[in-house]
């Protein structure tokens, strides 16, 4: 993991340029400070740091929900929780282990706020698989604006920002390459990533799962963020997330929709931002094949490419 491309490294250390030090700031204004400051690469370097100097004294726990967590998911998080309040002092910060704090630069209109998951994929970490992610975004009231998923053990990192498209980087080559979804229809050979069985019974969407085997393709399951970028990419042809919190939804919203696929969400009974709905993402003609196959008789209220506002649907984020 220590390997990478000098080109992207000179980047990670070239001195940040923050357009917002000194108050809140416009939407523009918050994704070009982003952008110009290397921001992302910036927190790659410093999760490989901290990931590999951290990781020799691992321990694992169950969280109330029966996922796995590990020690190590909280102090990263804790850690970017620090470094984010320095280097964005106009956004707020939430974690999914439970570290937040407020902006300190607010205008009472601009409110911005960071979202993290310190490792999404805990049991392939666990397992020592290749598929967890670290993910990042920035959102102003439920609008991502600015998106990282970083997947450290493939050395490849995905960014989206909003309107202004989505991009894969090979940190090994420093090849970077606009991800662009194809639409046509599906086929049988294609592959359709979903969640684990116990994350569609925890929701109470067994009919959902059970429907799952009408989809003319091959289903698999694939960790979420991991799925998500593949369907970007153009591997899967489509990713249905059984149990979606506010930090899953936002990364991955963000890298499908600007990478011209469609987003469909089915919000919780009682959404709240630790289990706020469940997804299907990817290209128009195949969502339409599987929203036919697995929409039967349900009951969900459903947005398509569009996240609820806090207008229509109020919850603790």
């Amino acid at each position: 993991m220590e390997k990478r491309n000098i080109g992207w490294v000179i980047m990670a250390l070239v001195a940040p340029l923050n357009l917002c030090t000194t108050h809140a700031c416009d939407e523009l204004t918050a994704v070009a400070s982003i952008k110009e400051s290397n921001l992302f690469m910036r927190c790659i370097k410093e999760f490989d740091k901290y990931f590999s100097e951290q990781k020799e004294c691992l321990s694992f726990e169950s969280k109330s929900d029966g996922s796995l967590v590990s020690n190590l998911e909280k102090k990263i998080e804790n850690h970017f929780g620090e470094m984010m309040q320095e280097e964005t002092p106009w956004a707020s910060f939430k974690g999914e282990e439970g570290y937040y704090h407020e902006a300190k630069i607010t205008d009472g209109e601009n409110t911005y706020c960071w979202y993290v998951d310190p490792i999404d994929g805990t049991i392939s970490f666990r397992n020592d698989l290749d598929t967890f992610a670290f993910t990042l975004s920035l959102v102003k009231n439920r609008e991502p604006l600015a998106s990282l998923i970083y997947l450290p053990t493939k050395a490849q990192a995905y960014f989206a920002y909003k309107g202004q498209g989505a991009f894969c980087n090979n940190l090994l080559t420093g090849e970077e390459n606009k991800l662009v979804i194809k639409d046509h229809p599906l086929e049988r050979s294609h592959i359709v990533a979903r969640s684990d069985d116990y994350a569609f019974k925890y929701l109470q969407r067994e009919n959902m799962l059970s429907r799952c085997q009408d989809i003319p393709a091959i289903v698999r399951t694939y960790t979420d963020a991991f799925a998500y970028t593949q369907v970007a990419a153009g591997k899967y042809k489509a990713k249905i997330d059984a149990a979606a919190a506010l930090w899953d939804l936002y990364p991955v919203y963000l890298l499908t929709r600007e990478a011209g696929g469609e987003f469909v969400i089915y919000l919780a009974e009682n959404p709240t931002s630790d289990l706020f709905c469940s997804c299907l993402a990817g290209p128009l003609q195949v969502i339409n094949v599987i929203r036919s196959a697995v929409e039967r008789e349900s009951k969900a209220l459903t947005f398509v490419n569009q996240i609820p506002s806090l207008e229509l649907v109020e919850c603790n984020d």
